[in-house]
């Protein structure tokens, strides 16, 4: 760990430090990171600034892309009758394959 090498090179050679110190360190800044960031977001809610409401934030692009994909797969469902949910093949949907009737 570097911050613990300090000035004086010895130092090192002298402490034992776990491997997952540096690791933890970081996750714990990431997480006091994010509770800052919290905190900065419910204050501007707060002040007016800010609004929780999600549905005028634009999606971000994976989002959109996901929504896209979903769009695809039900449109293709829907637009496919050569197949129902338990695999069994059928012509129509209002109607039971003819070995079913």
């Amino acid at each position: 760990m570097h911050i613990l090498a300090g000035p004086d090179p010895s130092l090192r050679r002298r402490l034992r430090v776990s491997r997952y110190l540096e690791a933890w360190f970081a996750d714990a800044q990431r997480r006091t990171a994010r509770a800052d960031a919290r905190a900065r977001f419910l204050a501007e809610v707060a002040a007016g600034r800010q609004t929780m409401d999600v549905l005028r934030h634009p999606l971000l692009p994976y989002q959109r892309e996901g929504m896209l994909v979903s769009l695809g797969d039900a449109v293709c469902a829907a637009q496919c009758p050569s197949t129902q949910p338990h695999g069994r093949r059928w012509r129509h949907f209002n109607k039971a394959p003819a070995d079913e009737r």
